[in-house]
């Protein structure tokens, strides 16, 4: 396995951290669509990538509520195989990373009362400082796109 993208994996927790957390739903892809990404949308953070202009031409996502996803050539079905093509990640990480709510192993201390975006950040966060790639991190412009 080649070494994980690390600036990639810190565009996303940017990305994430930068929509709003009611719009962020861990166990749906893609639970409803409004009339535009910041008006009545509502998705996991993996969803909300394949949304993202950024992400959106890595990814590919195929049409529909629940898309598969075109990653260097390859169709994936289900985003942890797809996070693990796309960030170069182990399929156990992309699973722990990118999973519906309190399935990660690192949601064993989280408090999930906290919310499913805090939830996702706390993931990434620590997946992160366990590979010693947190130190310097700062918030990027992570706005929703419209």
């Amino acid at each position: 396995m080649n070494k994980p993208n690390f600036e990639l994996l810190k565009d996303a927790y940017a990305i994430i951290y930068g929509i709003p957390a009611e719009v962020i739903d861990l166990d749906s892809i893609i639970k409803s669509r409004g009339d535009s990404l910041s008006c009545g949308t509502v998705a996991c953070a993996f969803g909300w990538l394949g949304m993202h202009p950024k992400f959106k031409n890595l990814m590919n996502p195929t049409a529909g509520n629940f898309p598969d996803w075109v990653i260097g050539g390859k169709l994936h079905i289900g985003h942890d195989e797809a996070a693990a093509a796309l960030f170069q990640i182990a399929p156990e990480d992309g699973f722990n990373l990118f999973s519906s709510s309190c399935n990660s192993r690192y949601d064993r201390k989280f408090n999930s009362k906290l919310g499913h975006k805090a939830m996702f950040l706390h993931r990434m966060e620590s997946f992160l400082k366990e590979r010693g790639e947190w130190k310097g991190l700062t918030k990027r412009n992570g706005s929703v796109p419209c």
